[in-house]
This record gives C-alpha cells, structure tokens and sequence, in this order.
C-alpha cells in the first residue's frame, strides 16, 4: 500500500473515531497526537546517543585535566557528532512536516467528501452522512450485509487493540471507499 495513502487511511480512522466518540457534541482532535503515535521516524535512539556523545565532548573540551591532543580529539568529535545531529534532526523535522500534511490533507478530504464538518471556534463534529455509516458493522475482514458500508471504527481503533498498523489502514481504507461509495 502507498504510504501517503496508507498514512491517510489511519488518520481518517483516528479522525473519524475520535469524532464518533464524541457526538453529536462537536470537539477538538489532537493533531499532533495522532502524528505522534504513527510517526514513521526510527532514529530516536541514534539521536539521542549522538546527543550524549556531544555532551561528552563538551565535557572534555571545557575540563583543564586532559592533554591537548585529547582535547583537539573531542573538539573533532564534537564537530562530526553536530553534523550527525542537524542531519537526523532534519530527517525528524521533515518527517514530522510530511505526516502534518497527510493528517490535515486527510482532514479536509474528510471534510470536502461531507463525512465531517468544521464548527467555528470549537472544532469538528460527523456529519449525519458519516454517523450513519459509522454506525454499521464488520466482521473477520468483510462487510457482513454487501448493501452496507462499514464499519464501528472505535472498535478498531480503541487503545489496546490488538490490531496491527497496515490492518487498520487496510480496513480504514476499506471504510473510507465504502462510505463515499466507491467499493
């Protein structure tokens, strides 16, 4: 599955449950939560090491007990780990950037396909065409009536679920088609 689109099918889930929990009372969603939780980011670990390693060298640098070799060694050090950093970093932010686009990019398809609706000055709400079709069930992977969309997203989504992330992107997006009309 393409990542945008895969990205897009959780958000719309994330989005859609939150909304469905929530109603008919319109509410806020935590975009950068949501973000968070799939963030695709991995180098967490290497930049936080890289970060300890340069404090080392600060540490080295600014201490008058080591030699000068020793100290031109952490200055060295201390320059490479600074490009490690800004270039991980940048690799985060851009990350971060992108996943901000598919959530609102999903959020105003939601919203131009009329599944939800912005309420002034207090966030979003579903609309009656999405509360409907949210409200249907699935079973084992397929829609147990043919003639009906899908799906109680809040099932899938619930924290704790034991579902994996491309299921539930697969059977957002699942959701999604079914309730605009195109599977």
């Amino acid at each position: 599955m393409d990542d945008n689109f895969e990205q897009f099918s959780i958000y719309s889930g994330k989005i859609l449950e939150t909304l469905s929990l929530e109603f008919p009372v319109p509410c806020s969603l935590d975009k950068n939560g949501a973000i968070n939780e799939y963030l695709k980011f991995e180098k967490n670990e290497e930049l936080k090491e890289a970060k300890l390693k340069k404090d080392i060298a600060d540490i080295v640098i600014a201490l008058e007990r080591h030699s000068e070799e020793e100290v031109e060694y952490a200055r060295s050090k201390k320059i490479e780990l600074e490009n490690s950093i800004d270039l991980i970093t940048e690799e985060k932010e851009s990350d971060y950037k992108k996943q901000v686009a598919i959530f609102e990019g999903s959020l105003v398809f939601l919203i131009a396909e009329g599944l939800v609706r912005e309420v002034e000055g207090v966030g979003f709400q579903l609309t009656s065409r999405a509360f409907f079709h949210l409200n249907k069930t699935f079973e084992e992977g397929s829609i147990k009536n043919s003639d009906t969309p899908l799906l109680r997203l809040k099932e899938i989504f619930a924290s704790g679920a034991n579902v994996s992330k491309s299921t539930a992107a697969g059977v957002a997006s699942g959701v999604i088609t079914k309730i605009l009309g195109f599977g």
